[in-house]
């Protein structure tokens, strides 16, 4: 061995303890990440929750409630954000963009709209005959629309990303946000004939796009950096829901689904599970979380169940049954959770979402 040299087999070991640690680090913050993530989720679906409870109990009528709803519009661009902040790194066959979110969201949403009617039949405020094109209706069972808008947006970008590049697949994602918004928020102001749309399905591929953006380079921000700028996005979003009800006419401010300045106040709260992941209190949080897909799903049972029993519906008693009907659910998505492995073998992985 010649002065200083090292023998081969020490540098093998020292590449070897390299790419552990290396290895170990990019584990670490892959948890870090998931964490964060996962924290928000939770947080995510009780603002979808609360959003709900204040619908449904009636407690829209008091005067400040539509600024509370407007408060808790991140819920719903976040889960989308996250759809395509968490879409998978390499390359995919076109199959395989395709197969996955489309069988995986249309086989939730045909057992959960299952469970929904058998639900309905049950219940004698809202016991209605089964019609099979009700499995294609969004009333009253509303909220499950995310599913089947999910999985065309989780195919979509992906598909655009890998023949188009990440430059004209967003310009494509912004026009038909445009047209969203063109259709359904400001439908009336633009005067434009028929009546005015949902818009989801032409605006979720912007916020998976922009999740998508997001994961290969976000901007990193300190928390009181990014907690600014969410409450800045959020009076953004107040001053453009007065300014529908300037050019409207309408008697009082609107909620509504998306607005200019949802493409903005999404980011910027979907950007906090950056600071959510270091606090003491994120991994119950996380844990939650990750519950998120059946909370969603089944929630609506349980807001029902509580406004039912409650007959109050005044705003504060939503704020109050919220959080119950929130536990409801997730308490239902633990024992999901915990039947999953059991009924695996009979397809029961179908039932329990994974986040």
């Amino acid at each position: 061995m010649l002065g200083g040299a090292i023998p081969r087999g020490a540098i093998g070991q020292k590449k070897m303890n390299a790419d552990k640690a290396s290895g170990a680090i990019r584990t670490t913050a892959g948890r870090e990440r998931l964490a964060g993530i996962d924290a928000l989720r939770c947080l995510l679906a009780f603002s979808v929750v609360l959003v709900h409870t204040i619908f449904e109990s009636g407690a829209r009528a008091a005067p400040w409630s539509e600024y509370i709803v407007t408060a808790c519009r991140f819920g719903m661009p976040c889960f989308f954000i996250a759809g395509g902040y968490l879409l998978p790194r390499r390359q995919r066959s076109n199959w395989e963009i395709f197969s996955k979110p489309v069988v995986r969201l249309s086989s939730l949403y045909l057992i959960w709209m299952t469970v929904y009617y058998i639900f309905l039949n049950l219940d004698p405020r809202h016991r209605r005959p089964f019609v099979l094109n009700q499995f294609f209706s969004d009333w009253p069972i509303y909220h499950l629309w995310f599913l089947p808008v999910l999985a065309t947006a989780l195919v979509m970008v992906p598909l655009g990303l890998k023949y188009l590049g990440a430059a004209l697949t967003t310009g494509l994602c912004a026009i038909l946000a445009l047209l969203a918004l063109a259709t359904s928020t400001y439908h009336d102001i633009l005067h434009l004939p028929g009546i005015a749309q949902h818009g989801r399905l032409l605006a979720a591929p912007m916020f998976v796009c922009i999740g998508a953006m997001l994961a290969r380079k976000a901007p990193r921000l300190s928390a009181r950096t990014n907690l600014l700028l969410v409450a800045v996005f959020f009076l953004a979003m107040v001053g453009e829901e007065a300014l529908i009800q300037h050019l409207s006419g309408a008697g009082h401010v609107m909620s509504h689904e998306f607005l200019f300045s949802s493409f903005l106040f999404g980011p910027g709260v979907f950007l906090l599970w950056r600071p959510l992941s270091h606090l003491r209190f994120t991994p119950y949080l996380a844990r939650v979380g990750r519950l998120s897909p059946n909370i969603y799903m089944s929630h609506l049972i349980f807001i029902w169940l509580a406004v039912s029993l409650a007959r109050h519906p005044a705003l504060p008693w939503a704020l109050v049954l919220a959080p119950l009907a929130f536990l409801g659910a997730a308490l239902l998505s633990m024992a999901l959770e915990w039947l999953l492995p059991r009924l695996k073998s009979h397809g029961g992985h179908y039932l329990a979402a994974r986040p």
